[in-house]
């Protein structure tokens, strides 16, 4: 899993690393379940949905064993996301050991397409912050 968000930030983020720009963001916190119970060990991503935005930095956390997160920005260490409404999408990589004797593993997604690849998730990070960014996945 931390190599596929690693490659997410990286090739959503790219584009806002540049010029020193120093960007404000406020706390975002949540909660991702899936059909009720808590996700655990996800990544979570906010990316500005905004054309205009683009060279925004894209915001991550990973939750807990109770399903929570906290996001925190894809360049820096700074806590929160920027203001506005963002796609948001929930990854998880579940490894599966090869049937032969290769020791190779294989990544399979979990978590439903249309929560990650073709995510339908939307959330708008108000100017306060919030520690409301839920989410309850269904399985398909």
């Amino acid at each position: 899993m931390r190599q596929l968000l690693l490659s997410l930030i990286l090739t959503t983020s790219v584009c806002g690393c540049g010029g020193g720009k120093t960007v404000e963001t406020v706390p975002v916190s949540g909660l991702i379940t899936m059909n009720g119970e808590p996700l655990v060990n996800a990544a979570v991503m906010f990316q500005l949905n905004s054309e205009t935005e683009s060279t925004a930095p894209t915001s991550v956390g990973i939750t807990d064993d109770d399903g929570k997160y906290t996001l925190k920005l894809s360049i820096s260490n700074t806590s929160g996301a920027v203001v506005g409404e963002h796609r948001v999408r929930v990854t998880m990589d579940d490894y599966e050991e090869d049937e032969e004797d290769d020791g190779d593993s294989e990544a399979t997604e979990s978590i439903p397409a249309k929560y990650n690849v073709d995510t339908e998730l939307v959330f708008t990070v108000p100017e306060g912050g919030s520690d409301q960014a839920n989410f309850d996945l269904q399985s398909e």
